[in-house]
């Protein structure tokens, strides 16, 4: 096989590889859950009235953006040095 074929498809498989990471964790990162006051579900007490709304003030973290330019970038960097690592290949020692 072409040295350089082999080489592209070493790094098609990388760029593969930190592509379905992200396919498969991304979700993870942005899932949220909801929280009702009582610590219960969201359905309405039996009584009629309805559950009291409970704002939640955050001050502080990292913006969605952010976490998700962090991960995509940590991908493609995992990706580069796979490629990179695969094309290394050791020289022979010489033996004097």
């Amino acid at each position: 096989m072409n040295r350089y074929l082999s080489r592209g498809i070493k790094a098609t498989a990388a760029l593969a590889s930190g592509l379905l990471s992200m396919v498969l964790f991304a979700p993870t990162a942005f899932a949220t859950g909801t929280q009702t006051a009582g610590g219960g579900s969201a359905a309405t007490p039996s009584s009629g009235t309805a559950a009291p709304v409970v704002h939640y003030v955050v001050t502080g973290g990292m913006a969605g953006w952010a976490i998700a330019l962090i991960a995509i970038g940590a991908a493609l960097l995992t990706a580069i040095l796979c490629a990179t690592a695969f094309s290394v290949r050791p020289r022979p020692l010489l033996v004097a």
